[in-house]
This record gives C-alpha cells, sequence and structure tokens, in this order.
C-alpha cells in the first residue's frame, strides 16, 4: 500500500513539474507578444517609494511601435521616432529636441524593464491572485551585485501572458508600474512617433542636438 502511495505521489509530482512555468518561458512569451504587435497601447500608473513610504506618482498612456514610442503623461508629453526624442514638460510651453541616450530612454518607457531579464539576471516564478486574476510572478536578482537593480519583480496575466505590474528596487527606494490597459496590434504610421508643431503653434523649440 506504500509503495502504492509513493508511485501515486511520484507521478502527481511530475505532472505538475511538466505544466510549471518557468520565469524565463513566462517573461519570453510576454515579450514575443510585445515585440511582435504592430503597435501596442499602454494605460498605465507609476508610483515612487523610499522605503515603504509613497514619495509620488504619475499616470498615463503610452504607444510603442518597435523602438518608437508616444507617451502622453500628467508630467510629460514625448515623441520618440527611433532617433530624435521631442518632449514637453507639463506646464511648461517649450519643447526640448534632443538624441537621448538609453539611460533616459529607460525611464520613459513602462515596459522597457520586462526585457531586462535577458540580461544576467535569476529568475524564480509562482503563482498568484493579483486582484482576482490568476497570474505569474517572476522575480530576478541580478547575477552581478554591482548592478544598480537590487531586484525586480514581474506580474504577468496567466491568461493573456500581458504583464499587470512591474516593480524595481534601487538601494532603499522602489518603483512600481501598475498596467490597467494593454492593447495590440494597432495600425498607425511613424508619423505618429514624431512631433507635429502645427498641433503646438506657440510652443518654443529648444534644440539640444
Amino acid at each position: 500500500m506504500i509503495k502504492h502511495l509513493f508511485i501515486i505521489f511520484s507521478l502527481l509530482l511530475s505532472s505538475i513539474t511538466a505544466f510549471a512555468q518557468t520565469g524565463k518561458e513566462v517573461l519570453d512569451a510576454t515579450s514575443k507578444l510585445l515585440t511582435q504587435s504592430t503597435a501596442t497601447r499602454v494605460v498605465f500608473t507609476g508610483t515612487n517609494f523610499s522605503g515603504t513610504q509613497e514619495t509620488g506618482n504619475f499616470s498615463g498612456t503610452i504607444v510603442l511601435k518597435g523602438g518608437m514610442y508616444n507617451l502622453d503623461s500628467d508630467m510629460i508629453r514625448a515623441w520618440f521616432d527611433g532617433k530624435t526624442l521631442w518632449t514637453i514638460l507639463n506646464g511648461s510651453e517649450e519643447v526640448n529636441v534632443s538624441l537621448p541616450t538609453e539611460e533616459e530612454l529607460q525611464t520613459m518607457n513602462p515596459l522597457y524593464f520586462i526585457n531586462l531579464y535577458k540580461q544576467g539576471f535569476s529568475l524564480t516564478c509562482d503563482k498568484m491572485d493579483y486582484n482576482g486574476t490568476p497570474a505569474y510572478i517572476v522575480k530576478m536578482r541580478p547575477s552581478d551585485a554591482a548592478t544598480s537593480i537590487a531586484e525586480m519583480s514581474v506580474i504577468v496575466s496567466q491568461a493573456t501572458k500581458l504583464p499587470l505590474s512591474i516593480r524595481m528596487k534601487k538601494g532603499a527606494d522602489w518603483f512600481r508600474i501598475r498596467i490597467s490597459e494593454c492593447e495590440l496590434n494597432l495600425k498607425l504610421d511613424d508619423a505618429f512617433f514624431r512631433f507635429d508643431q502645427g498641433l503646438f503653434p506657440s510652443y518654443d523649440l529648444i534644440d539640444l542636438r
């Protein structure tokens, strides 16, 4: 009898393992969806924390197409066509035109961090309930202790494979992005990702290139 129970338990355990998702498999599926999308619209809320204390938040919508994006938030408007970045700070009537660094692009794109798992992180994956939605949580720790990111976690819907939340820790500070909408395969011309002076006729262009 004990032998039979051991065999049943072993078979059950092996079946669970076979259907378990690894962190890489989860993020590979998410990355593939976003990469293959013709254009993606994301509605998000970002929150900064110092320890457990919330220090600020912002919300907005970003549309991505390849390496381009169009960002409309309550802090900044930005257009990036893959080379040139145009930014307008909230309350300003100046348009800064620049050739951005990789770090500048990271700070404006809430989905940039999802692909960091390909750059030297160890991953663990668990199932969880995220506000009533069955989800995976992939926790990421850098292989290099010298990296500025202490840890990250990405929460992904089990059904859609789309991201629901991203958390990143640097020192004692946390940054969280919650995604309320993610729409794939939009049809948009490249002009959507360039600043149109005709829509802001009174704004001054400040060329920083």
